[in-house]
């Protein structure tokens, strides 16, 4: 007759560790200095022309479209180079309102 095995009779392999997987890269590529700037520039404009016109500092005019426009083209800049296309459309979009504006202005 043979004994019950015990935990002690088995011998106990020891287990391979997985491999570690190499660090994930970033889901963004990595942007210039300049571009950031841009981007910054971006919100910095079309905050600052929202806030002006809000609080009656300036009236719809050049000035507000101007800004408007080039904040909408420093912030495309941004999203076009780490490739984030929905608010790359949403900065196109108005960038030609706001282009739009200036020439109903202007012409």
């Amino acid at each position: 007759m043979s004994e019950p095995s015990t935990k002690a009779d088995v011998s106990e392999e020891p287990q391979a560790q997985a491999p570690v997987p190499p660090p994930a890269k970033p889901s963004h590529p990595r942007v210039p200095m300049w571009i950031s700037l841009s981007g910054w520039y971006g919100v910095l404009a079309i905050f600052g022309a929202y806030y002006l016109l809000s609080t009656g500092k300036i009236e719809q005019d050049g000035l507000y479209q101007c800004l408007n426009a080039t904040g909408a083209i420093g912030l495309a800049i941004l999203c076009f180079k780490k490739r984030t296309w929905q608010p790359f459309a949403l900065n196109l979009a108005w960038l030609a309102i706001a282009c739009y504006a200036l020439w109903r202005l202007f012409i």
